[in-house]
């Protein structure tokens, strides 16, 4: 199951890898021209197979956030407070519920596992390689969000 679990962040990477390869062999140097960067978001990549699983430990994914700092990726993790996460719990509605209960949460302690399973990432994202944002999603909107994302990558 740890396998499972380094193959799939390795795939990824070994793509992303072979890209950048690439795009550094390209001839637009030579030809006054600009090599843009190439922007890419995994979304619950390495640290999340961290935190959600007891199975996988941070030295499994050692590797990993060296490979992601040689690609010059940054991490960002969002936070939320507990008023603003119940409000956005409940707009959510029934097929979010059914996702919860697969979790095996019980419907009253579900701010509370999400608020504890936040606070692990934002323990585990202190110790990366990696420069690292935290984007308070309490009392913003998601767009507001995106551009706060989009400048701290400096991808705008």
């Amino acid at each position: 199951m740890l396998q499972d679990h380094l193959d799939m962040v390795n795939d990824l990477l070994n793509v992303v890898e072979a890209a950048e390869q690439r795009l550094g062999r390209m001839d637009w140097a030579e030809r006054d021209r600009v090599n843009h960067r190439t922007s890419y978001i995994f979304e619950r990549f390495h640290l999340s197979h961290v935190c959600c699983n007891d199975h996988v430990s941070w030295s499994d994914m050692e590797d990993c956030e060296r490979r992601l700092a040689a690609l010059g990726c940054k991490l960002c993790v969002v936070r939320i407070d507990g008023v603003a996460l119940v409000d956005r719990h409940r707009e959510r509605g029934t097929q979010w519920q059914e996702v919860v209960r697969g979790w095996g949460v019980a419907e009253g302690k579900v701010a509370d596992f999400l608020l504890r399973r936040q606070d692990q990432f934002i323990a585990r994202s202190c110790q990366p390689a990696l420069e690292v944002h935290i984007v308070d999603m309490s009392a913003i909107t998601v767009e507001d969000g995106a551009v706060e994302v989009l400048d701290f990558w400096g991808i705008c």
